[in-house]
């Protein structure tokens, strides 16, 4: 329950939203700490924060965004997290864009 309602909190774009779903995700994968899924949303959860300048600690936050998205990566088996990848790369500023297998597509 904890992944489905952090995805429907998480696409409400406001900063008590994201927090909301940081947790949701989060005990998501406390229950099931190889459900990926969970993981990479936790870290798209980052990603949201900086791309509408909610991020109170930049460097911190960039720190467990990149760590989210390492677990999220080694547990993903052959689903892709585009966010995750970027997020590992240091590039949050397009981690939020094209996340999935081929859903929305790279961002430009």
């Amino acid at each position: 329950m904890g992944y489905l309602r952090g995805m429907v909190v998480f696409h409400r774009f406001d900063r008590t939203a994201n927090r909301e779903a940081l947790g949701s995700f989060s005990r998501a994968f406390e229950l099931d700490p190889d459900f990926g899924a969970a993981l990479g949303m936790a870290a798209r959860c980052y990603a949201q924060r900086k791309g509408f300048g909610w991020l109170t600690d930049p460097q911190a936050e960039a720190a467990e965004a990149r760590r989210l998205a390492r677990l999220a990566a080694s547990r993903a088996g052959t689903m892709q997290w585009r966010s995750g990848r970027r997020v590992r790369q240091g590039d949050l500023r397009r981690a939020g864009h094209g996340c999935g297998a081929g859903v929305a597509g790279d961002a430009p």
